[in-house]
């Protein structure tokens, strides 16, 4: 009973911190690493850190264009640990602030997270802490 508890009072924490319920997000898992999601939320006034806190195994600390955003599992004293920003198959480098001006999330059809491992196979040393690939919409 006490375990019932738990998971009704985490349960709230996320739908009232705008996180969405469990079945807002599709996901698309593989054994190598690659969630494919698609968050079926309501993107109208969401702002692209916001969507980004919605996905699995994204970490999200701070708001807006300065938010910094992670990918759970890297960790490094020495090399950067924010992820490389893919938007559709081009490498836009590891600024969130430069992915936060140029995406908007009303234009967003998936996105990719890939983890470390993942992301070194396909991206060499650039896909050392993740990368996030996002794929827009054709206008």
């Amino acid at each position: 009973m006490k375990s019932l508890s738990v998971s009704l009072s985490v349960f709230m924490f996320f739908l009232l911190a705008g996180c969405g319920t469990p079945s807002d997000v599709v996901r698309n898992n593989d054994d190598r690493g690659r969630f494919a999601q698609q968050v079926n939320a309501e993107t109208s006034g969401v702002t692209l850190d916001q969507y980004l806190k919605r996905l699995h195994g994204v970490r999200v600390v701070g708001e807006g264009r300065k938010a910094v955003i992670q990918i759970r599992g890297v960790a490094s004293f020495t090399l950067s640990t924010e992820p490389l920003f893919v938007v559709d198959g081009v490498r836009m480098g590891n600024e969130f602030a430069k992915i936060y001006d140029l995406v908007n999330v009303a234009d967003v059809r998936s996105v990719e997270v890939l983890t470390s491992n993942r992301a070194t196979l396909m991206f060499g040393n650039d896909g050392f802490a993740g990368a996030i690939l996002i794929n827009k919409r054709e206008s």
